[in-house]
């Protein structure tokens, strides 16, 4: 994907024929749209279908949010 919301994200995408499946996790719901715009204007593209799931970043500048460390009693 060309598009600067986009350019930085993993999206998967899935072309059959005139249907273009996108799947991944996005940052935010801003860039989830930007990646079902810049499909939809894919000259050809007759159904879209959008299974991005939305899950913001952490605040460290990592990746995207990472499971709570185990418990451990002292």
């Amino acid at each position: 994907m060309n598009d600067p919301e986009t350019k930085d994200e993993t999206i998967e995408v899935i072309v059959d024929r005139n249907q273009v499946t996108l799947r991944g996790i996005v940052r935010s719901e801003e860039v989830k749209e930007a990646a079902e715009r810049e499909a939809r204007d894919v000259q050809g593209v007759v159904l879209l279908v959008n299974e991005l799931e939305v899950a913001p970043k952490d605040n460290t500048g990592g990746g995207l949010p990472q499971a709570p460390p185990p418990f451990s009693p002292h």
